[in-house]
């Protein structure tokens, strides 16, 4: 049992949802995107669910679940938006030195997302992207 599945929160759809939808769909060329230390991983079934004929593209990249996230805020630019009453309140102290600060506030691993992104680009067929996934087919794209 995963500590996900342990801690009594569920997902909506629920995998199992998620698989039926996968295998009843008439979806080809499925991408099937996994990384290397995600406990909540779900690509092997949805990859069974789809049947391996229809998987155009697959990629294992470094990172956890939750590494496609990434957030960066610069603290000067928060700075800005301190409204000048804050600055009469016991915080004061803190919105001073957050204006003086240069550095940022950073969640998540640029890298890894980038990574992923490179991967999403060589599934899409651009040139030059990709690397770690292998691809059957391009990417059909219509919009």
């Amino acid at each position: 049992k995963t500590a996900f599945e342990a801690s009594g929160l569920e997902f909506y759809p629920s995998p199992t949802v998620t698989e039926a939808f996968v295998a009843d769909s008439e979806l080809d060329n499925v991408a099937v995107f996994r990384f290397d230390d995600d406990d909540l991983d779900q690509s092997r079934p949805f990859f069974d669910a789809s049947g391996p004929e229809r998987v155009g593209f697959e990629a294992e990249l470094e990172g956890q679940h939750l590494s496609p996230i990434y957030i960066k805020l610069s603290a000067e630019k928060l700075a800005d938006a301190i409204p000048p009453e804050a600055l009469n309140t016991p915080a004061a102290p803190f919105f001073e030195n957050l204006r003086e600060s240069k550095e940022a506030f950073i969640v998540g691993d640029e890298a890894t997302l980038d990574a992923l992104v490179d991967e999403l680009a060589g599934w899409m067929g651009i040139p030059g992207k990709g690397g770690k996934g292998a691809a059957k087919q391009p990417a059909l794209l219509t919009g």
